[in-house]
């Protein structure tokens, strides 16, 4: 039997945000899956001097937060996640040379996704592009750019991280279309997020083993409002008390008259809230790809405007569009239920299809 290949998982994870740690989650169990043995790499900065080593040991522990972003509003949530990843994933923390060397020498190949890895408008990191990796082998999956391109400052850079990936997947058409036109390559690939990439039993599995939560109306319907939307009070709901609420450490003050509010929620229990809501009413991402997997009604609502060069609202057309669903946007009415059956085949191609293509980057 061939010895498990050795896996440095480069992704967003560890903060309070449940999109964020449930994609890095499905992308870590699809590796294991595939018979690997991964570990996460936890963010760190370079060089090693005293104050960037400092740095890197209070991000692992989650120092960082109150001494640079004050305090947490739901500290409740921000602990069960952490305690999730630190339970549920193998992370390697890097705060020395010798650390990255060790891991240089013990990892066979480095993979860079999924999430907004690599949206430049909002940060531009070397350690997201798999700098510190120079001669290893290296791919991307379902990395995303966030927006519809690289802007003009980035795109050398971009090019000159991205010349030794031997595989690039992005998670957009756009951002790979944009990433195609940086780099100058015809393989760039589309893929499905890791969330989409399980099915409904592997979510419905997560869920079962989520905690007692406090008395939820039956029928309810779920908000999870990252960003405040004046669209959000304005939905037409027959009875406000079935409105279940999770606040956002982004929008923590969110709440409708009647409505019950779970502020302290992990990640089982946000799939479990997920899966059991009559109706999701929400701008995240992963928020509509989970009510997606597991085939809930949801209504999607824009967060940006479409002339806002720092719009991400690209990534969920590009989603609603393949699926063939692209009416879930609230433009002012209820549209009519969605019919799971035409939206499962769709999925189920592009799963198999994304499968593929991370069976191949891992095996070649």
């Amino acid at each position: 039997m061939a010895a498990k290949k050795n896996i440095g998982l480069v992704t967003w994870f560890g903060t309070p945000n449940y999109g964020t740690n449930l994609q890095a989650y499905a992308l870590y169990k699809a590796l294991e899956e595939r018979d690997c043995n991964v570990k996460i790499i936890r963010r760190f900065k370079e060089p090693f001097n005293l104050k960037n080593i400092k740095d890197n040991f209070f991000y692992a522990h989650g120092i960082r937060r109150f001494w640079k972003y004050g305090r947490d509003r739901f500290p409740a949530k921000t602990r069960r996640i952490r305690s999730f990843c630190r339970r549920e994933m193998q992370i390697a923390d890097i705060y020395t040379p010798g650390d990255v060397h060790r891991l240089l020498e013990s990892t066979d190949l480095f993979v860079a996704g999924s999430d907004q890895l690599w949206n430049c408008r909002d940060h531009f990191r070397g350690f997201e592009f798999l700098e510190f990796a120079a001669g290893k082998k290296k791919i991307s999956y379902a990395t995303s750019i966030g927006t519809a391109e690289i802007p003009d400052e980035y795109k050398e850079k971009v090019k000159e991280y991205l010349s030794d990936f031997q595989y690039i997947s992005l998670r957009e058409q756009s951002g790979a279309s944009s990433i195609a036109e940086v780099t100058g390559r015809d393989d760039i690939a589309t893929v499905l997020d890791p969330v989409l990439l399980q099915d409904r039993e592997f979510w419905e599995s997560f869920s079962g083993s989520a905690r007692q939560m406090p008395a939820i109306p039956e029928g309810y319907v779920l908000y999870y409002i990252l960003k405040k939307i004046p669209s959000a009070y304005s939905l037409p709901r027959d009875d406000r008390r079935k409105a279940v609420i999770i606040p956002s450490g982004e929008n923590p003050d969110f709440t409708l008259p009647g409505a019950t509010i779970v502020p302290d929620a992990g990640l089982r229990e946000f799939v479990a809230l997920v899966r059991g809501a009559s109706l999701v009413v929400t701008d995240s991402f992963h928020g509509t790809a989970l009510a997606i997997a597991l085939e809930r009604q949801f209504i999607n609502l824009k967060r940006f405007s479409d002339s806002d060069i720092a719009s991400q609202n690209i990534r969920l057309k590009d989603l609603l569009d393949r699926l063939g669903i692209d009416d879930r946007t609230w433009q002012g009415e209820m549209p009519a239920p969605i019919d799971y059956a035409p939206v499962r085949a769709r999925l189920e191609i592009l799963r198999k299809e994304s499968a593929a293509y991370l069976e191949k980057a891992l095996a070649d």
